[in-house]
């Protein structure tokens, strides 16, 4: 029985500590805004990033690994780590701008953990709600309230595999809603929220009624609140959007994960649009630089699977671990003790699997069958200690 199912960054954590903590291995995180040495690439660059790396020399170590750098990534750029904020938005010209003439009916201030970084919540006359805390930004209408939109693409959202989405929803135009409408609408929002210049290019995809009906034909599928889910409706259909956000020509990815004493996300951006217009958005983790750390050469696929060979050297397991994908991507990491506290980083997020048998009673309950995803800093080499992970 599928149940799909909407869950907040942190209850999505706090369910996978008690799933996957052990799950990674116990290596000192790496300081904020450490750039290591200025290292130069040299003139074989391109033969240390190949499309694929194949290497088995390690016992328990299994390396069959397709490579993903960004589009049109050049490899000899410089890199660095950056200390950042989260993004302080201009409530005051995005709520007129969102309006088109609808009055608000309701303002709310919300205080959060941090006092200093409340949510702001604006109800209009169509009881479309738009909301503001520091870095996110979202919106949603009645539409969303009662298809529950968030709840089906939540569950298909895969910061591993970009081809999830594809496979489940597809691409194809859907009758009567232009996709080019549906794309001129979410710049607008990008452009009113003053982000346009810090996304790539999107990917659109589609929530018609096929597509849909193959998503719910599982007998049993209920929604957040255990109903059985109804069949969908043409009046119903709608483009799912997707923007990466970037930094530094790296786009994000959609990993959020608790390290050591740090929280670390990934700031996305997503916009879902129908036959009456745009139903709900949600705009995350969007941050403002404030200082760089040295720019170096970035640590090229080679340089991180040899880390990761000396890693399963130093340890010894009685399970194997096939190694999958090295993505290129980067990631917010925001100090436990200082929310206000952010570094941007560039990161290889490796992927992987366990074979069936882990090593001891806890781990066997936490890692069996379970994912193996390590993160390591293309700034500096070193990997991020992780604790838990979630979507």
């Amino acid at each position: 029985m599928k149940k799909f199912k909407y869950i907040t960054i942190m209850l999505e954590l706090g369910f996978c500590i008690a799933l996957t903590t052990g799950c990674f291995p116990e290596v000192k995180s790496d300081s904020a805004i450490d750039s290591g040495e200025n290292r130069e690439i040299t003139t074989n660059a391109a033969d240390d990033f190949p499309a694929q790396i194949t290497d088995d020399s390690v016992d328990k170590l299994n390396i069959d690994a397709k490579v993903l750098l960004p589009k049109n990534f050049d490899i000899n750029q410089k890199i660095s780590a950056a200390t950042a904020e989260y993004k302080e938005w201009d409530k005051d010209s995005i709520v007129e701008g969102i309006s088109n003439g609808r009055q608000i009916l309701n303002e709310d201030t919300v205080e959060n953990s941090e006092e200093e970084n409340p949510t702001y919540v604006y109800t209009f006359q169509d009881d479309s709600v738009l909301s503001f805390t520091n870095g996110d930004a979202s919106y949603y209408t009645q539409e969303e309230v009662e298809s529950q939109y968030s709840y089906y693409f939540d569950d298909f959202e895969n910061y591993i595999d970009a081809n999830t989405l594809n496979e489940t929803f597809g691409d194809k135009e859907i009758e009567g809603i232009q996709k080019e409408d549906a794309l001129k609408s979410a710049d607008n929002i990008l452009e009113l929220l003053g982000v346009k210049d810090s996304v790539a290019e999107p990917s659109i995809y589609s929530m018609d009624v096929q597509s849909m009906k193959n998503l719910q034909k599982e007998d049993g599928t209920t929604d957040k609140y255990g109903n059985k889910v109804q069949t969908w409706k043409e009046e119903q259909e709608a483009y799912f959007i997707i923007y990466p956000v970037l930094y530094e020509n790296i786009p994000s990815t959609g990993m959020n994960a608790i390290g050591e004493n740090e929280f670390i996300s990934s700031p996305k951006a997503y916009f879902v649009y129908g036959r009456n217009g745009l139903i709900t958005w949600f705009v995350s983790g969007i941050t403002e630089l404030k200082e760089n750390g040295n720019k170096t050469a970035i640590y090229s696929p080679t340089e991180v699977t040899d880390n990761l060979k000396e890693f399963f050297q130093s340890i010894v397991m009685d399970t194997s671990v096939d190694i999958s994908l090295l993505k290129l991507t980067y990631i917010i990491r925001n100090d436990m003790d200082d929310v206000n506290k952010l570094t941007v980083e560039p990161v290889w997020l490796i992927y992987g699997s366990y074979d069936e048998e882990p090593l001891g009673e806890l781990e066997k309950s936490a890692l069996k069958g379970k994912e193996y995803i390590s993160v390591i800093s293309a700034v500096t080499g070193k990997t991020v200690s992780l604790t838990s992970i979630g979507g």
